[in-house]
């Protein structure tokens, strides 16, 4: 679950790059957000992860206030939201099975319970064969499909997807969208940023619309 009420930032005395902005994407609900250069995407992106704070309103995920969190908390909060960039952000000299393994290492996962964790992931995005390849040897819709595992291990209620397919063709870009589906039917909450209006065509989930850091068009809730 992610609430956003009356959220405003501001980076310099003249420059708000989100204004007054108020939307909530429930609980197991998919949703696309979208607008030009500058509207304001990356903004919203990191007031959910924790990177930024917002500078006036309620960011809430996961019923934690975001503006209540301080020290450790930060960090159990960013651990249930799973992010999914655009250039996949690999190791290059890391196996497949040890880039989706670094997000449990990290937690601090007991080594034993790790392997069934990372074989689940890779076998939701259809990779469980490809565990021991280096990223290199995968072709570019095999390594997206390496950061959403990487992005799901961890089991985070909430996924932010930050053009998740700008470097994919067409058909690569509908099996990511699958799997994000299939993800948000089992109860994860899935924002995708995203420029590609086919892509918001043919899945018709709802679509959230940003300009000049203002939330402009909120249309098509998913059923």
């Amino acid at each position: 679950m992610i609430r956003f009420e009356s959220v405003s930032k501001r980076y310099a005395p003249q420059f708000d790059a989100l204004r007054e902005l108020s939307f909530e994407l429930p609980t197991g609900e998919m949703a696309f957000l979208t607008g030009h250069s500058g509207a304001g995407k990356s903004t919203l992106l990191k007031l959910i992860m924790l990177i930024e704070r917002a500078s006036s309103g309620r960011v809430i995920v996961n019923n934690r206030d975001h503006s209540q969190l301080k020290g450790n908390q930060i960090a159990l909060a960013r651990r249930d939201i799973g992010m999914i960039y655009q250039d996949h952000n690999l190791l290059d000299d890391r196996s497949v099975y040890d880039n989706v393994a670094l997000p449990l290492i990290i937690s601090g996962m007991q080594p034993r319970d790790i392997p069934n964790r990372v074989y689940a992931a890779l076998d939701l995005v259809g990779l469980k064969h490809r565990a021991k390849s280096l990223p290199f040897e995968l072709s570019g819709g095999e390594q997206q499909r390496v950061g959403i595992a990487r992005a799901v291990v961890s089991k985070p209620a909430v996924i932010l997807a930050d053009e998740p397919t700008g470097n994919l063709d067409p058909q690569l870009a509908i099996e990511v969208m699958n799997i994000f589906e299939e993800l948000s039917r089992v109860g994860v909450s899935i924002l995708v940023a995203t420029h590609d209006l086919s892509l918001i065509a043919r899945f018709r989930h709802r679509l959230l619309t940003l300009k000049a850091g203002q939330l402009v068009a909120d249309t098509g809730a998913s059923v």
